[in-house]
């Protein structure tokens, strides 16, 4: 046999794809799969030829929505792509086709690698030879992308997958790219109409229904629902004249979330509910079942049918609890999927709360936030398990002596419970994220830009204090447990007015936390106690006049080195990321007082020196990864508990990369505190510290000491405690031992 039958058989198979044949094609490629010799074609153009073969295959199964099926052909067709020199845009392809198998089937940590390993050999092959491959590619990239949330690298990958070539479905799906993820919807219309009169005149339904559904998620972008309404419609009516397909459950779904949106309630939930069995049966571990999920508990709640409402978000709940392991390994690549299994649980706490089930309230809140902390946090300890959030009892045995404030902050409202005592309360505040965040960040404001160093005004202040400390009373309470969420991890909880002249930090300590599962897990991972407190002490690292000089660290360090004698100072030149690194595992607390970069929404890193004058910077994946037993991190650095948002788990801050890397308790800064100031309160710290003070009270005493002092709350307020700081006292720490008992 010759290589012309061979590109004859390439042919037909093409023909019948464009024609949508998909069973005919599937048949056709096993066959000649079947029939090949090995003896036939040489190596190479044999392992292309059935790589070929394959991926016709697993993309006509894929189509078809068959995605078991589409998976073990594209495994074969890697295995043969492997085969050929490379690098092999056969390969390219295969892995494609596997990572669109592997999403649909929702192992999305493993599609990723295809997609990542498919753009690398694309990238080495070059554009002329790799194009229409790679562009097709990339496009399927941008979609997994923007479907996970990761909106920013979505748009830069759609970027690169321009539309250059004449196919009909890449054209509308390059639209479709530039009206959803590049939020252009008005530069798309005019090209899906074009596509949409092509298919009518060629009669392809499922060409006509994918144009008409993208043209009605376009008007929908821009703000015209009944236009969408019109447009999905006939997508609709022409997709299910075929095989049930992803593309009908899609269409299903937006065309529910419209019709919803137009207040005709029993026509969306008839179509969301076609849209989620249609989902379940092809792709029943997708993302997207969740938002289905979610917009019908919307319309059930409208109804007010809340025991179908309730059933629908448990649903999506246990899904997510499913398909987490699954979803990502990095913070950012769970974090779209966090998203939107938050929004079932902010849903489902407003019914929660509407039937006073506190159990479940709490539950809710705890599962909600902090989820990639407690599987970083406790990486020695088993997975985290469902069971760990579960908190029977706990509502009704809390410890007496600790006040406990818990929030979840969702787009639209924020939900808290509160008390000591066994008598925990819970509230729903009708403000969401948005406005939340304003408040914080003026109250910040206030505190900063005033030139009394007192304040002119507390109107945010009293504003937060009003919405988060409702009918609280702190009177008598050893310390104030806060968990906060969202844009609370920048609030200043203790610098919050009490009314009468005082503060809240004036009553008790008050120190924050991610979670009671976090805590709880952290206490799991405690090593034994040394009694000898052995510190590490970064100090005033060289930087050869990049930034400011801090003489004030260099005090810093003579004060710990007389207290604790046996500390080991990194000063100046010494006071590298090299010597830090090695010198962190054995400290049982670290003091770092340098230079830092962390502002709200950047990353954040400590700058220390190269051992040549220059700035090094370490980051918070860096420090993170570093392991560390240490009772406290001091970070006397400016805004050490800043940084980039991430959805449910806080701030992306130096302050947490310590936590992460196995310390107890950090203390951070929020702002830049002035250096003299900043001297003055790690001094009142660490004596307290010498003297015996737990570490709670240390930062207590020095707070008190601070404001004693004529210091205002721009000062003291800027340091705040985070992590295990209950285990030092043991009336505070059976709280959290109540709750890992009833967890159980």
């Amino acid at each position: 046999m010759t290589f012309e039958p061979h590109a004859h058989a390439v042919a037909v198979l093409q023909a019948l794809f464009d024609e949508r044949e998909y069973e005919k094609v599937i048949e056709l490629a096993t066959m000649l799969l079947d029939i090949t010799s090995s003896g036939d074609l040489d190596s190479q153009t044999e392992a292309v030829y059935r790589e070929t073969l394959l991926s016709f295959a697993s993309v006509s199964s894929y189509n078809l929505g068959r995605f078991p099926e589409s998976l073990a052909y594209a495994e074969q067709s890697v295995l043969e792509g492997r085969r050929t020199v490379m690098p092999s845009i056969s390969l390219a392809r295969a892995l494609g086709n596997r990572a669109l198998a592997k999403e649909a089937l929702g192992d999305l940590i493993a599609a990723q690698a295809d997609y990542q390993a498919a753009l690398a050999i694309g990238d080495e092959l070059g554009t002329d030879v790799a194009d229409a491959h790679v562009q097709c590619i990339r496009a399927n990239y941008a979609l997994f992308l923007n479907s996970r949330g990761q909106g920013t690298a979505a748009r830069a990958m759609a970027g690169l997958a321009s539309s250059r070539g004449a196919d009909l479905m890449v054209d509308t799906d390059s639209a479709w790219m530039r009206a959803i993820i590049e939020k252009r919807p008005e530069e798309s219309i005019s090209q899906f109409e074009v596509a949409l009169r092509r298919a009518r005149s060629e009669g392809d339904l499922r060409k006509a229904g994918v144009a008409a559904s993208n043209l009605g998620m376009a008007y929908h972008e821009l703000g015209d629902e009944e236009q969408a309404r019109v447009h999905l419609t006939e997508a609709a009516e022409l997709l299910e004249r075929l095989p049930p397909s992803e593309h009908l459950a899609v269409t299903d779904y937006n065309l529910g979330v419209i019709l919803g949106n137009l207040g005709r309630l029993d026509e969306a939930a008839a179509y969301l509910k076609r849209a989620l069995d249609l989902f379940l049966q092809s792709t029943p571990r997708s993302l997207k079942i969740l938002w289905v999920l979610r917009h019908l508990a919307m319309v059930r709640v409208v109804q007010k049918d809340y025991r179908r409402a309730r059933a629908a978000l448990r649903r999506g709940i246990e899904l997510y609890e499913s398909i987490r392991p699954d979803v990502g390994r990095l913070e950012d690549e769970q974090s779209g999927a966090f998203e939107i299994y938050r929004l079932l649980v902010e849903l489902h706490l407003y019914l929660s709360l509407e039937e006073e089930w506190l159990d479940e309230t709490f539950e809710l809140i705890e599962r909600s936030r902090a989820r990639y902390w407690a599987e970083t946090v406790t990486p020695l300890a088993p997975a985290p398990d469902v069971g760990r959030f579960h908190p029977q009892g706990i509502t009704h045995d809390t410890a007496l002596d600790v006040l406990l404030l818990t929030y979840f902050v969702g787009p639209n409202a924020t939900f808290m419970m509160y008390g000591r005592g066994g008598h925990l309360s819970s509230r729903r505040i009708d403000v969401g994220a948005d406005s939340l965040r304003g408040l914080v960040q003026n109250m910040t404001f206030d505190l900063l830009a005033t030139p009394s160093r007192r304040g002119l005004r507390e109107d945010a202040a009293e504003a937060l204090a009003t919405m988060l400390l409702p009918d609280v009373d702190p009177t008598g309470v050893r310390a104030i447990l806060i968990l906060p969420d969202g844009p609370l991890w920048a609030l200043p909880f203790d610098a919050l007015p009490l009314g009468d002249g005082t503060y809240l930090g004036d009553v008790a300590p008050v120190v924050s936390g991610p979670g009671i599962h976090v805590l709880r897990g952290m206490r799991g991972l405690r090593r034994r106690r040394r009694e000898e407190v052995m510190p590490v002490i970064v100090a005033r690292p060289e930087l050869a006049g990049h930034f400011p000089d801090l003489p004030g660290a260099e005090r810093q360090a003579e004060l710990l080195t007389r207290l604790f004698p046996p500390a080991r100072v990194l000063p100046g030149p010494a006071a590298t990321w090299t010597a830090m690194r090695e010198a962190l595992p054995s400290a049982t607390h670290v003091h770092v007082a340098a230079h830092a970069l962390a502002r709200a929404g950047e990353e954040t890193a400590v700058l220390l020196c190269d051992g040549h004058g220059g700035p090094v910077y370490a980051r918070v994946a860096d420090i993170a990864a570093v392991p560390l037993t240490a009772d406290l991190v001091f970070l006397a650095a400016c805004s050490t508990s800043l940084g980039v948002s991430s959805s449910g788990e806080g701030l992306i801050s130096i302050a947490r990369a310590f936590l992460f890397a196995g310390a107890r308790c950090v203390v951070g800064t929020l702002w830049q505190v002035p250096a003299d100031e900043t001297e003055q309160f790690v001094t009142a710290f660490y004596e307290s510290m010498a003297d015996g003070a737990t570490l709670i009270d240390s930062l207590h005493k020095a707070k008190l000491a601070a404001r004693a002092g004529g210091l205002s709350p721009r000062t003291w307020a800027a340091f705040q405690g985070v992590g295990d700081f209950l285990a030092d006292v043991d009336q505070m720490s059976a709280f959290l031992d109540r709750f890992d008992q009833k967890g159980k």
